[in-house]
């Protein structure tokens, strides 16, 4: 009875609101089971004790998933790629699903050029839907001729199971950081490219609790497994908030004289990311989206 008055409550929970005992039988009640019902989320593993990847070594396997268009006139699309092992991220900004094709050749030549070798790249998991379906005919067998050369295996999710493949937990990282960046810098929407990209450059070198210890994705991509908290400090101190102010080196046609100013504060430039392989930062205006680039330390 009281279960029914007070919305169907839990039988467990309206007995510890009303002091009353639960019966010993468990109670049956259809438009609980038919209202409630839920299905059991699916994981790819059943380990509690932090991230446990399944591949043995980086590039091993790699997951996949689109978002976006984030500007309609535009058509901006983020394809993402994460490795499983060390859960970095590779984000590509397209204007169509079909360059999917060609960004992850792009991708699998710079891991071979990285590794030194061919056929890094074992797997590919993605949805049913995955972005290398979305074209035409001669495209999918580019596709097929492509992985068959690589040595590559697809692998797909059931419908209705972003449990399974990461990436879509990554895609809403991204997208959350990017848009309180945003909101914070006052920038335009116009630099949606920008606040992806140094969304994912942080998350590549934040920690992440794998089961076999605290590492960053870097970190783990290059072999350097728990590192101490002052080596993830020294890693980070480089970093800067997005959009803050910034002060752009000044490269006139002309050469600049002995007592010239080399910047110039009257620019309004802010900062919009970093470079993963140099320590080199964009700045733009938001005023008037000229940009340049900063070499901070």
């Amino acid at each position: 009875l009281w279960h029914n008055r007070l919305g169907h409550k839990g039988f467990r929970t309206v007995a510890s609101w009303l002091g009353l005992k639960l019966p010993a039988k468990p109670t049956f009640c259809q438009s609980c089971v038919e209202g409630k019902s839920q299905r059991h989320p699916l994981r790819r593993t059943n380990r509690p004790d932090g991230v446990s990847p399944e591949s043995p070594r980086p590039t091993y396997l790699f997951f996949t998933d689109a978002a976006g268009p984030f500007e309609p006139e535009a058509g901006i699309v983020l394809v993402l790629c994460v490795c499983d092992y060390s859960r970095r991220l590779f984000p590509r900004l397209v204007s169509s699903l079909t360059e999917f094709l060609s960004e992850f050749k792009k991708l699998v030549a710079q891991l071979e050029a990285e590794f030194g070798h061919d056929h890094v790249v074992a797997q590919l998991f993605s949805d049913c839907h995955s972005t290398h379906k979305a074209g035409l005919l001669e495209l999918l067998l580019n596709y097929l001729i492509f992985f068959l050369k690589k040595g590559i295996q697809q692998l797909y999710s059931p419908p209705y199971t972003p449990s399974l493949n990461v990436t879509e937990i990554y895609i809403g990282l991204i997208l959350t950081m990017a848009r309180v960046n945003r909101i914070h810098a006052g920038a335009p929407p116009t630099l949606a490219g920008e606040l992806v990209h140094y969304a994912a450059y942080v998350l590549n070198r934040t920690p992440v609790p794998f089961a076999d210890g605290l590492a960053s994705p870097m970190d783990r991509w290059a072999g350097r497994n728990n590192p101490t908290p002052e080596q993830r400090l020294a890693r980070l101190r480089h970093t800067r908030a997005w959009g803050c102010s910034a002060w752009p080196k000044q490269f006139r046609e002309s050469e600049l004289g002995k007592l010239d100013p080399c910047t110039e504060e009257e620019r309004n430039d802010s900062l919009l990311g970093l470079t993963s392989s140099i320590a080199v930062s964009a700045c733009c205006s938001f005023l008037t989206s000229a940009s340049s680039s900063l070499r901070t330390w």
